[in-house]
């Protein structure tokens, strides 16, 4: 069975690299989406790369992939020229316009002078149809990158309100006017009356008359009549 592997955040880069702290820089403006709440999950999985030139034999590449600040990396592919996973990817999504980055990398340590390929996909998140797509790989050893992915929306989707599209033919007004001598409480005193009107499993009822065996509603009821 397929190993499936949960992203994480990934972590601060040291302070004294420019080119992170320039990236750390510009992700503070999107650091909303580090606490949002998800709205979606994406499963991916990174089937096989193909590379248009020789490699080094010893070459052992795994893949890193990175959306909205988390990581995940493969296990190491003892295949160097066309390399194959079987690992499987889920992230939180939390904006439906983030991109995911793959970058290959060769041997256990993922640093940029060992980086041997790379590719930023622009996925459809709109949908929850899986795909399969292959991806033009750069860098060190251009190619192309195979990728299964599939987007599951967490968001549940207001069911429409059904409606009564049938055609109105004639009306019916019901009147409760009022009633007189109604019988007292036991012991003797006023009631609170209330009328009912009960039409083809419908039920409705009147204001109530408070202190009284002589009420007035002058209670209506409109209902419409369709085939």
């Amino acid at each position: 069975m397929p190993l499936v592997k949960k992203a994480t955040v990934s972590g601060t880069p040291p302070e004294g690299d420019l080119k992170h702290r320039l990236k750390t820089k510009m992700k503070k403006k999107k650091d909303y989406l580090v606490n949002a709440e998800p709205i979606g999950k994406l499963f991916a999985q990174v089937s096989e790369a193909h590379f248009q030139s020789a490699v080094d034999p010893s070459f052992r590449p795994f893949v890193h992939a990175y959306f909205e600040r988390q990581v995940c990396q493969s296990d190491t592919s003892r295949s160097a020229a066309n390399p194959h996973w079987k690992d499987n990817f889920v992230f939180d999504v939390t904006n439906l316009e983030s991109h995911l980055k793959l970058k290959i990398y060769n041997g256990q340590k993922a640093k940029e002078n060992e980086m041997c390929g790379a590719e930023i996909l622009i996925l459809d998140l709109q949908d929850e149809k899986q795909r399969t797509e292959s991806h033009e790989l750069t860098g060190r050893y251009p190619g192309s990158l195979s990728i299964t992915w599939r987007f599951e929306n967490l968001v549940k989707k207001e069911e429409p309100e059904e409606t009564d599209t049938r055609e109105v033919i004639g009306t019916f007004q019901f009147s409760v006017v009022s009633a007189q001598n109604l019988k007292p409480r036991t012991g003797g005193g006023p009631r609170n009356p209330v009328a009912f009107l009960n039409y083809s499993g419908q039920k409705f009822e009147s204001p109530v008359c408070k202190e009284t065996l002589n009420p007035e509603w002058n209670f209506s009821v409109v209902l419409f009549s369709c085939p």
